[in-house]
């Protein structure tokens, strides 16, 4: 008789407060599922409304968003199964990252050799 089949324990969901425009970051999770296998929730709404899905087997992901403004992305996990036609264990806690915008310089100096303005008397 094979063992009884139950939705895992919820994972412990971390990510990095914050993140630079265009850089990679990496959300991680504590280990939960026997499969290895996990639902990992991204959204710019706290709520999750429109949520991007993504399956992963391991326990993080790594992440980037080029933004022309400050964004914050909202992460949530849960583990699962395929025993029983797929159980999931309840979602983790949710972690938060804010990208920030690149911000462009405000002003730059070219230097351009001999260009320098000379004053002065000649030899008289």
């Amino acid at each position: 008789m094979s063992p009884a089949c139950s939705a895992p324990a919820a994972p412990a969901l971390t990510a990095p407060a914050t993140a630079t425009s265009g850089a990679s970051y990496t959300v991680s999770w504590t280990a939960s599922s026997p499969e290895g296998t996990y639902e990992v929730e991204e959204a710019t709404a706290s709520s999750f409304a429109g949520a991007t899905r993504h399956i992963v087997s391991g326990t993080s992901r790594a992440f980037s968003h080029t933004v022309a403004a400050a964004t914050t992305y909202y992460y949530r996990a849960r583990a699962t199964v395929s025993c029983g036609g797929g159980l999931a264990s309840q979602w983790s806690g949710t972690g938060q990252t804010q990208v920030a915008a690149s911000v462009p310089p405000t002003s730059a100096e070219v230097y351009v050799p001999g260009a320098a303005a000379v004053s002065g008397t000649g030899g008289t």
